[in-house]
């Protein structure tokens, strides 16, 4: 099952399965390395401020309203 990445815990790793969000906010996770199948861990997820995944070896901050609209599927 999809869930939102905000819902997901601190520590847990998941699948991006899709991006619903414009094109260009699309094009910019993109670029970042998040995009469909890459796998991310939850490292900051505090309610508070963005989201920090570890993603290909680097730390990326994601905005809350942006990891809304990424649907993961939860793996750890």
């Amino acid at each position: 099952m999809d869930t939102k990445l905000t819902s997901v815990e601190e520590g847990k790793l998941c699948t991006i399965q899709y991006i619903n969000a414009g094109q260009k906010a699309t094009k910019r996770l993109f670029e970042m390395g998040l995009h469909t199948g890459a796998l991310a861990r939850v490292k900051k997820n505090d309610n508070m401020g963005p989201l920090i995944l570890g993603i290909h070896g680097s730390n990326v901050a994601v905005g809350r309203k942006i990891a809304d609209n990424i649907f993961v599927k939860v793996g750890e």
